[in-house]
């Protein structure tokens, strides 16, 4: 079986993530984890909700989404502060072992791949695909810099590195969100709308 990971901190979960997710599963993956990530090393904890939280609005938007069959949000990187991918793949969660591993990321992730722990691992044992946003001819560029940066800088054989060709995007910021739910401003459809009753009922973000 072909299996897909997504990670992030999903804070909240909102419409570009479900994008993300979408087109991954295009890619003809049979299933699409989505790893909620206890603190990324590369964001503060201040406006974090909770662990829980986070994940069970996942949970609501993939259901919310009939996507249920093809989509999990799964707590592998529970009690992992800060978390790290490498880690996570190395812990004993048999679905790893046993099929064949795609990254999903984005772009700006992917540009700073060199720097997480252990890329090497990472790279050597797991497929990488980007879901890119921005101007195509300008993010082939970039990826392919970066294909060449890696190839010339790490010293194990690259599993594999592809990427979706996407026209049009939804550019949406977990930390807009988060400002407007602050002040009080209209989210419209960015957001589930059972997330956002969720968020309302448990107070969060204020």
């Amino acid at each position: 079986m072909k299996i897909g990971l997504y990670f992030g901190s999903f804070n909240p979960i909102h419409e570009g993530h479900i994008f993300v997710a979408q087109k991954a599963l295009e890619t003809g993956i049979d299933k699409l984890f989505l790893v909620v990530s206890p603190q990324s090393p590369f964001k503060p904890l201040s406006e974090l909700a909770s662990f829980n939280d986070r994940l069970s609005m996942a949970k609501i938007t993939i259901k919310s989404h009939n996507l249920d069959d093809k989509v999990e949000a799964v707590d592998w990187e529970e009690y992992m502060y800060p978390s790290y991918t490498a880690h996570t793949l190395q812990k004993d969660v048999p679905v790893l072992r046993e099929n064949e591993v795609t990254i999903f990321m984005g772009l700006d992730n992917f540009l700073t791949l060199d720097k997480w722990k252990e890329p090497d691992y990472i790279l050597e044992n797991y497929y990488i695909h980007i879901i890119p946003r921005g101007e195509i001819n300008e993010v082939k560029n970039l990826i392919r810099d970066k294909i060449s940066f890696l190839k010339e800088n790490v010293t194990v054989n690259i599993k594999g590195i592809t990427y979706s060709q996407i026209e049009h995007t939804i550019d949406i910021s977990a930390t807009e969100i988060r400002n407007r739910i602050r002040n009080n401003e209209k989210i419209g459809n960015i957001i589930d709308n059972k997330v956002l009753e969720y968020i309302k009922n448990n107070k969060l973000y204020k």
